[in-house]
């Protein structure tokens, strides 16, 4: 779902993609210091001419081995070894953009790694205590929906059990009402 980029309240530059598999494509690049990765978004023009932006593919600073400029174009290198060029940005704005760009990522990508050292030598990632605290929490909230289902059941049983002598409350399979002897015949024809 693509969405008006003033909407979006990102800070970044439009620039030009090439991807490892050889794709070329207009994204719009910004850095999510609390998620620790360089987004990049999907771009295209809308039918009333603003700019929208569409589906991430993020990157994460933890995957990020070095960021390299040279003249306008960044190289972003994978960390692991002969992994090569995760993604290739070329900057129209030229090199001084582009060597801020690689430097920032660079300095990111070392806070990201520290931050991660030191949540480690605290006895454990914060973020591993939220995603269990939000799993447990589902877990209530699914126990606490299967209890009111149950209930639910319970009560749909009792009312189908006490509407079983109305004879107008059944029906049959193909929708029409079965033939049913008054009462008073009824006990007579036993």
């Amino acid at each position: 779902m693509a969405r008006q980029a003033g909407a979006a309240k990102r800070r970044g530059k439009v620039i030009r993609c090439v991807f490892p598999d050889g794709r070329e494509e207009v994204r719009f690049a910004a850095l999510d210091l609390k998620g620790g990765s360089l987004d990049l978004l999907e771009v295209r023009i809308g039918d009333d001419e603003k700019v929208l932006l569409g589906k991430a593919k993020h990157i994460s600073f933890g995957v990020v081995g070095a960021a390299d400029a040279d003249g306008n174009v960044v190289r972003i290198f994978d960390q692991a070894p002969n992994a090569g060029v995760l993604v290739q940005m070329t900057f129209s704005q030229g090199p001084g953009a582009a060597r801020a760009w690689a430097d920032f990522i660079n300095q990111a990508r070392q806070a990201d790694a520290s931050k991660l050292s030191k949540e480690a030598a605290e006895g454990g990632a914060p973020q591993l205590r939220d995603v269990v605290d939000k799993q447990e929490e589902q877990v209530q909230l699914l126990e606490a929906l299967v209890q009111r289902k149950g209930e639910q059941l319970l009560q749909l049983q009792e009312h189908l059990e006490a509407g079983t002598g109305n004879d107008k409350d059944l029906v049959n399979k193909d929708g029409t009402t079965p033939l049913r002897l008054p009462r008073d015949l009824a006990g007579n024809a036993g």
